[in-house]
């Protein structure tokens, strides 16, 4: 079961940064904020996505966060925003 996710997420002007969140949000995979698409629910998923990385308290991270990383219950995914 998946009780963590860790987002590697591109900012592009901005680099990669590490974001840690308990849950799990693997339904984010591939995700970008400002892509251009027509589909609802990734829309839904934009806006979620789009309100975690305008959350200040969040655990960002500068290089990949192996203390929160536990094999077996954490999920690696990538998404990130397109200026």
């Amino acid at each position: 079961m998946i009780e963590r996710t860790i987002l590697v997420f591109n900012e592009f002007s901005e680099g990669i940064k590490f974001i840690c969140l308990t849950g799990d949000y693997s339904k984010l995979d591939g995700v970008y904020i400002n892509e251009y698409v027509e589909d609802d629910y990734v829309l839904h998923l934009q806006d979620q996505l789009s309100d975690i990385q305008s959350r200040g308290c969040l655990d960002a991270r500068e290089s990949f966060p192996e203390d929160f990383y536990i094999p077996g219950t954490t999920k690696v995914i990538v998404c990130g925003f397109i200026p």
